[in-house]
């Protein structure tokens, strides 16, 4: 724990706000950087932190090395309320509709509803005799291990080529290993039954062992359960004294 000490707790929440809970003050976090290009729903463009007491006392006794990233300069102009310098407007526009999107959904049911996704998934792309890179997959995307006899990078220009169905590859040292598939923000299930067929058909003709169909049915499964479990939690509610 930090929150006793002089030392900040910055937090990475470019790939997980928006997917997946996230108790800023709560949880002590003193620096949350957040992109808008992940589950905003946005462009790449806009950046967004969070600043805690804690973290402003720091930064008030911190020289300012740079010009144009100048944190008090921003905390300034909000009194007005302005930018210190020109902002992307249209980002901006952009950005309250995404907002105004996640606020009608609820930001708990999208949560809820990247978790499901998130499941589902995981559960095709292992009916596919795949296996999950990371030991606790996030919630937004399954990073996915594609055998070496395949090549991430082959299946990559097989979506894209047969199907118009883009997905990342790994970095640096994953470059070729990976392929990662993002279930965050907009995405539905029509989409992520998309992308598993399409990942099937693509892997099948490539000589990867698989029963096709199985993929799809084990995301279907993931659903189906998730809608049935809402569904008799509704009505439990709903026939519960004084509702």
């Amino acid at each position: 724990m930090v929150a006793g000490s002089e030392t900040l707790l910055v937090v990475d929440g470019i790939s997980g706000v928006g997917a997946t809970p996230c108790r800023t003050e709560q949880w002590g976090i003193d620096l949350l950087v957040v992109g808008s290009q992940k589950a905003l729903m946005l462009p790449p463009g806009l950046a967004f932190l969070s600043v805690s007491p804690k973290a402003w006392e720091k930064i008030e006794k911190t020289e300012t090395r740079s010009f144009y990233f100048d944190l008090a300069k921003a905390r300034a102009k909000l009194e007005v309320p302005d930018t210190p310098f020109t902002p992307a407007q249209t980002m901006i526009r952009a950005l309250a509709e995404s907002l105004a999107q996640i606020l009608a959904e609820g930001i708990e049911a999208v949560w809820r509803r990247t978790s499901t996704l998130g499941r589902a998934c995981r559960a095709g792309v292992q009916a596919m005799g795949l296996e999950l890179f990371a030991a606790r997959p996030a919630a937004g995307l399954t990073a996915v291990t594609i055998p070496a006899d395949v090549g991430a990078e082959t299946v990559r220009k097989g979506l894209r080529d047969r199907f118009g169905v883009t997905i990342a590859g790994g970095q640096q040292h994953l470059k070729g290993k990976i392929v990662r598939i993002a279930h965050m923000g907009y995405l539905d299930a029509l989409d992520l039954f998309g992308v598993l067929a399409a990942l099937e058909l693509v892997l099948y003709d490539l000589g990867h062992p698989l029963e096709l169909g199985k993929a799809v049915a084990a995301a279907e499964r993931v659903l189906a359960e998730e809608n049935r479990c809402t569904t008799v939690a509704t009505h439990a509610n709903a026939a519960a004294p004084g509702s």
